[in-house]
């Protein structure tokens, strides 16, 4: 995991507005400089609810540039995560919640909250 984020981090610093995620339809691009900021915006709403090393974090997102940066955010914390889809069901996205012991849910609610603090 260290590695991944180094190499993140490199490429990032060498490529800044360079495409790092483009969504499924094509609409949307994100630059290596704006999947990083967003994703330390996630790690500074972790680390301001006192979530960090080896607590698990459940990521309610389809998969789409949030998806990403939320796990690269969790990542920074030191954190583990579990993906959620609404394919699953209610029942079963509580069950996978409760089994993991997820201490937090990154969902559309905590993204918009997330993304109101200051950039790392």
């Amino acid at each position: 995991m260290e590695a991944f984020l180094e190499n993140l981090y490199k490429t990032a610093a060498l490529y800044p507005y360079r495409p790092a995620v483009v969504d499924r339809d094509g609409t949307r691009i994100t630059t290596y400089r704006d999947l990083l900021t967003a994703a330390g915006r996630i790690n500074a709403w972790l680390r301001k609810n006192n979530l960090g090393r080896e607590d698990v974090i459940a990521i309610h997102f389809p998969k789409s540039m949030e998806y990403l940066a939320a796990r690269i955010g969790i990542m920074m914390a030191g954190c583990a995560w579990v993906g959620l889809e609404d394919l699953m069901g209610k029942e079963r996205i509580m069950y996978v919640i409760r089994d993991s012991g997820s201490k937090a849910v990154i969902n559309g609610e905590i993204w918009s909250e997330a993304m109101q603090l200051p950039p790392p």
